[in-house]
């Protein structure tokens, strides 16, 4: 989470590599389609061998993409450093947080996933709240220097994936018979436990309408005229919001049954949409941090209602459908969001996410409640 890139590498791809709205909303649809042609055999490949080897190839993976992004002048050799990074990020996403369930599992401790995967969480967000304060003053210099930076840190990712230890884990997935596997994965989560289905779908259309608000954030910073020196410093902002509602997630969760928390959350980040679209100034940055705020709540929430509910031994398969899902998701939104900011504005663009993504959540709320999975 230390991205020393985020703060700037919308306005990096638009006056460095003069690409449009369009073509960088499309950067990321390629990423998402990497991430969704990825994700789930990367998520069954922690299953079956070990959690600690995914997150070492996926942080060996996200290195050669950040490489190729410090010496790329054109939308091509970007397309090729997104798919290596959407590599990087397949392997990384499920076996984390199966990693750290798993592991709380083996000392008894499970209880305990919900509050220290939002403490987690926060702690990635505070990472990238400081890693924005040095993108930011960085691309003063040159908006080119935070990739330099990105790259050597994820070195640092790689030792620390060496030091991980892997908890021993009660059933394991045979790689012998990997369609038999696939088979008895997809069965449970469609017939024996569709609520884990109802879960992906509600929380992934969640997940979207938040990683539409981190792109279009910094779009957003450009149509008030915020100027560049403050850019890290409002984006590091916007990760200490999204890292303290994080903090306190659990205790939103332990106070609140699923229906509120749920209602909370889809709250927070449609307001946050809907106010960033209805104003053209700086109060319009300070209405969009709502939608930080039900980003924060919304991770360490979801992640613990679908750990709870699934069997340890396809955790990492059925983390990364939730992943996948929301990649996909984005790849077919993502560019429409971008194409209405070119031709329209970005407020509209606002306007119409918050609409679109407020149906879907709806639609999928009523499934989690037929499936009575609030309880």
């Amino acid at each position: 989470m230390f991205l020393v890139t985020m703060p700037i590498i919308v306005l990096f791809f638009e006056t460095e590599i003069n690409l449009s709205y369009f073509q960088i909303f499309l950067l990321q649809s390629i990423f998402a389609i990497t991430i969704v042609i990825f994700e789930i055999p990367s998520g069954y490949f922690g299953d079956v061998f070990k959690r600690k080897t995914s997150l070492l190839i996926g942080f060996l993976f996200a290195f050669a993409g950040n490489f190729v992004f410090c010496f790329s002048y054109s939308f091509l050799p970007f397309v090729i450093g997104e798919v290596l990074i959407a590599i990087g990020i397949s392997f990384i996403s499920g076996s984390d947080s199966a990693l750290l369930y798993d592991s709380l599992v083996a000392s008894k401790t499970e209880s305990k996933y919900g509050k220290l995967e939002g403490r987690n969480y926060a702690i990635g967000n505070f990472s990238e709240a400081g890693a924005a304060l040095i993108g930011g003053w960085l691309a003063l210099a040159s908006l080119r220097y935070p990739f330099y930076v990105q790259t050597a840190a994820l070195l640092i990712g790689v030792a620390i994936c060496l030091l991980l230890v892997e908890p021993k884990r009660v059933a394991i997935l045979s790689h012998r018979d990997s369609l038999k596997n696939f088979k008895k994965i997809f069965k449970y989560m469609f017939n024996v436990n569709p609520r884990i289905i109802a879960w992906i779908l509600f929380s992934g259309f969640v997940g979207v309408a938040t990683l539409t608000g981190a792109w279009i954030a910094q779009p957003l910073f450009k149509s008030v005229d915020l100027p560049l020196a403050y850019y890290g410093l409002l984006w590091a902002a916007l990760n200490v919001v999204v890292g303290i509602a994080s903090w306190f997630g659990g205790k939103v969760m332990e106070t609140n049954n699923k229906t509120t928390v749920s209602a909370i959350i889809l709250i927070l980040v449609i307001t946050g949409f809907v106010l960033g679209g209805m104003f053209s100034n700086y109060f319009a940055i300070a209405c969009f941090a709502l939608l930080y705020i039900g980003r924060g709540f919304a991770a360490p929430a979801f992640r613990d209602y679908i750990n709870k509910i699934t069997p340890s031994n396809m955790r990492a398969t059925v983390m990364s459908s939730r992943s996948l899902f929301i990649r996909l998701a984005f790849a077919i939104f993502g560019p429409i969001v971008g194409l209405i900011a070119d031709e329209f504005s970005v407020q509209e663009a606002l306007l119409a996410a918050a609409a679109t993504y407020l149906v879907l959540s709806l639609i999928s709320l009523v499934y989690l409640k037929k499936l009575n999975a609030f309880k």
